[in-house]
């Protein structure tokens, strides 16, 4: 039960900064294009029924929680049903739901969200846990070390349930095509790189003295003409990528905002807008990439319940979920042998 944040290697506080920024956003998942709030349909079913099983003072632990899309629906938000399970959710990234306000007191008190709590080393007793799951998290950690928790905090004939990402999903496929064409837009060439050369050149601007000579200056020239060639490259891009649009045109719209600044602000501001924006985006391909290369096939899933079974799970269950014909990860459930 040992906490080991202290070990964590600089790449590894960037991706845990980087998370904390994006629940920050009030996010519940990472797939706020697909479903404005919480997972619903089929994958909201998946959860629902095994929690209506639940009895009242049994003890729930949701790993990698985010900003505790299970825990809502354990507190009888979103369609689900209070059964008065106690719930601890834990996560590596700094956590502040905004939606625990909506709860009553006698709710707190059965909900005990904790960030910075790394799952490879959780801070539980051994056999307290009934029932143990994440959604799209823990294939993010060492799963053996994981795995190896899980077995030692869940009670003899608790379940383990969790939805994992599939290397073939639509949640997966949207975030290569993302990353494809994001990490281009963060280069030299890219539409970032050409706004930032572009700032100081519109700032200058507003003084219609200035217009004249920028008319004239080659510099400003060349700025204009390499933002102008990073837009035609984002707008074929939007022709060709269909699964990256979305992202492509939010890109697109938040250097706009920042240009507008330079426009009408200071030069510091904009360039601090830009900052911001370019951190924003950095982060988000690094959350994409690791995605990516979270992502399991058949074979991968079938060594982790191999691991499972190594630990002592017993009634391993693998299946693929899907919502509206879309395939959105592998459903994987097992139960801690008695022995």
């Amino acid at each position: 039960m040992s906490d080991s944040r202290s070990s964590n290697t600089p790449a590894q506080q960037a991706r845990i900064q980087s998370w904390t920024r994006y629940w920050s956003s009030g996010a519940l998942h990472s797939c706020p294009g697909s479903f404005r709030g919480n997972y619903e349909g089929s994958m909201a079913a998946y959860w629902l029924q095994r929690f209506a099983t639940l009895q009242a003072g049994q003890r729930v632990l949701d790993l990698c929680t985010g900003n505790g899309a299970i825990p809502r629906w354990l507190m009888g938000l979103d369609g689900g049903t209070d059964v008065g399970a106690e719930v601890d959710a834990v996560d590596l990234a700094v956590l502040k739901p905004d939606w625990l306000d909506q709860l009553q007191a006698a709710q707190r008190q059965r909900l005990r969200i904790r960030g910075e709590v790394n799952a490879e080393a959780l801070p539980f007793a051994d056999a307290t846990m009934d029932l143990v799951t994440s959604q799209y998290g823990i294939e993010y950690a060492n799963l053996d070390l994981v795995f190896a928790e899980i077995a030692r905090v869940l009670k003899p004939g608790g379940q383990l349930q969790l939805l994992m990402h599939h290397a073939e999903s639509r949640p997966v496929q949207m975030g290569a095509a993302e990353a494809r064409a994001l990490l281009p837009q963060l280069g030299p060439d890219g539409l970032l790189s050409a706004a930032a050369g572009l700032l100081p050149y519109l700032h200058a601007a507003r003084d219609p003295a200035m217009r004249e000579v920028l008319s004239r200056d080659t510099g400003a020239e060349q700025a204009r003409r390499r933002f102008n060639d990073a837009q035609q490259a984002i707008a074929q891009q939007l022709a060709q990528n269909q699964l990256a649009g979305a992202m492509l045109t939010d890109l697109r719209n938040q250097v706009q905002q920042v240009l507008q600044i330079a426009q009408i602000g200071t030069l510091e501001q904009a360039t601090q807008a830009f900052q911001k924006v370019l951190a924003l985006w950095q982060e988000s391909a690094l959350r994409l990439a690791e995605l990516v290369s979270v992502a399991a096939d058949a074979n991968t899933m079938h060594a982790r319940m191999a691991r499972l079974q190594q630990l002592g799970f017993s009634a391993l269950n693998l299946t693929p979920v899907h919502f509206q014909n879309y395939l959105m990860g592998w459903a994987l459930t097992g139960t801690k042998s008695i022995a």
